[in-house]
Formats: C-alpha cells, sequence, structure tokens
C-alpha cells in the first residue's frame, strides 16, 4: 500500500474511532534498525503492556482533573530495557489512579512515590541482571497548569504559536561538560547518562523538576525519547506538530518523520494539546 493511500485509509479509521476529537496522543515504534521496542509512555491508564513494536492510544483530557503523561526509554541493550521501562509506567500509573481529590503538593509526593517504587524495582532487579535501567519524563497536568518530573535524556518541549522551548535537562556527560566546564570527557561517551531509574542505591537518583507553569490555549507538550530529538531537529518538530490536524495525526508524523531520519531507535512520542 503506498504512502497516499496508507494516508487515506489511516485518517478514516482516525475519525471512525474517535481520534479526531482527542486532544492527546500517545505513539510508540520500534523503528527501522532496532530488533525490540524498550520505549513505553503513559496517556491516562494507557502504556505499551505487551512490549510490542508499534503501540498507540489516544485520549480527551478533561481540563478539570488532574492527568498524569509519561514518557520512558528503556536502556540494557542485551538486559530487558523493556522490562525496566514498563514497570516505570506501571508505577507511575499506580500513582495516578489516586490523582482523585487530592490537591497539587499531594500529587506532586505521589510522583516522588513514583519515582522512588520505581527505582528500587529497577534497582533490584539489576542486582540480578534481569533488567537495565529507563528514562522517565513526567508530567502532571489539569486545565491549563502544567509540572514535570524528569530522569535522563528523554524531552519534554512546549510547542506554543511561534516557538518550542526545551523544558527538560538532559542528564548526560555532554551536559555536565557544559555546565559545569569539565574537560576531556571521550565525544563517545557524551550521551551516556549521569542519572536515570534504577540507578544503585549507592549514588544518588536525582530528579529535575519544573515549578507550576501556566501555559495558553492551543500550546502542545511534547514527551519524545531520544528516537525523535536525535534525529529531528526542533525546527521539523515545530513544523510538524503545527500542520498537523489532530495530535494524533502529530504523533504520527512525527514517528514516521524520524523513521525517514534514519530512524536506528525506538521512537515514543506523547503529544498532548492544551485547550
Amino acid at each position: 500500500m503506498n504512502e497516499k493511500r496508507r494516508g487515506f485509509f489511516g485518517a478514516i479509521k482516525e475519525a471512525l474511532t474517535g481520534a479526531s476529537s482527542c486532544n492527546a496522543a500517545a505513539l510508540s515504534d520500534v523503528g527501522c534498525v532496532r530488533a525490540n521496542n524498550e520505549d513505553n509512555f503513559l496517556l491516562s491508564n494507557s502504556i505499551n503492556e505487551e512490549s510490542s513494536n508499534h503501540a498507540h492510544a489516544h485520549a480527551a483530557l478533561e481540563p478539570d482533573e488532574w492527568h498524569c503523561l509519561g514518557l520512558f526509554d528503556g536502556m540494557g541493550g542485551i538486559a530487558g530495557g523493556e522490562i525496566a521501562s514498563k514497570q516505570a509506567a506501571l508505577a507511575f500509573r499506580a500513582s495516578a489512579d489516586q490523582f482523585s481529590g487530592k490537591t497539587p503538593s499531594e500529587i506532586q509526593e505521589l510522583m516522588q512515590t513514583a519515582f522512588a517504587k520505581a527505582n528500587e524495582q529497577i534497582s533490584a532487579a539489576r542486582r540480578e541482571n534481569k533488567v537495565g535501567g529507563t528514562t522517565a519524563t513526567v508530567a502532571i497536568l489539569r486545565d491549563k497548569t502544567l509540572k514535570l518530573f524528569h530522569v535522563g535524556d528523554s524531552r519534554a518541549y512546549l510547542i506554543t504559536r511561534h516557538s518550542i522551548q526545551q523544558l527538560s535537562e538532559d542528564q548526560t556527560l555532554a551536559q555536565m561538560e557544559a555546565k559545569m566546564n569539565v574537560k576531556n570527557i571521550p565525544e563517545e561517551d557524551k550521551h551516556k547518562l549521569t542519572c536515570f531509574v534504577g540507578m544503585d542505591s549507592r549514588y544518588k537518583m536525582t530528579i529535575f523538576e519544573t515549578d507550576l507553569l501556566q501555559v495558553k490555549s492551543g500550546n502542545y507538550l511534547l514527551l519524545c525519547s531520544d528516537g525523535l530529538s536525535d534525529l529531528c531537529s526542533s525546527k521539523e518538530i515545530f513544523k510538524i506538530v503545527h500542520e498537523a490536524a489532530t495530535p494524533t495525526a502529530g504523533a504520527r508524523a512525527l514517528v514516521e518523520q524520524a523513521k525517514q531520519n534514519g530512524g536506528y531507535d525506538n521512537v515514543t512520542v506523547v503529544l498532548h494539546q492544551f485547550q
């Protein structure tokens, strides 16, 4: 089936499933090179339960309720990065299930608990050589209020009408070199993480947090694995998101662009448009 025909039937399917009326979408794809998908996502109650090579979800997030969106990029190669990312997604889904009736400060405590629980479970499994670790980029939001929690090098972007801004901070040796003026880091090591979920208890997992942010109607929140951010420029991402008719279409177009640009890693996105 050629791309034009596939796009036509995809649009029909999207309309029939109600995706066109949803304001948030998630899509995870194995990419063009890797044999398995180590990424995962959290959107409403949906995660990539089976670590399948192509998983998607969409949702209509009600503005008067707190919601949790998450992006988890498993690491480990031979070890089970997909297991680590799934454990993290499950931990945050369990915390999000307790949001109802909670204050913002109580919800922030639930997020801290989720990080601690996921780190404990994954680090225990790592000691038995069963899994690797995972990044975790997680946002809580209600109406047009947003707060980000982040560990690793997956990214969160706020996309407005005129700009794209990275909200997260890469926890890599390259970023440490830039911030702390560290010298002589080999080029091949600069992508390595300085922090991730599943770290040994001897080391501190540092959670990057933003303040509670106020955004505008029409703005987008994008969470993505480095399978997107390494292969698509900010300019490309901005253009694709604004040209898409819906978040579902935008998520699909972002993944397809990353694959067209090489697709050498798993690529996962969560895209939400504020109403």
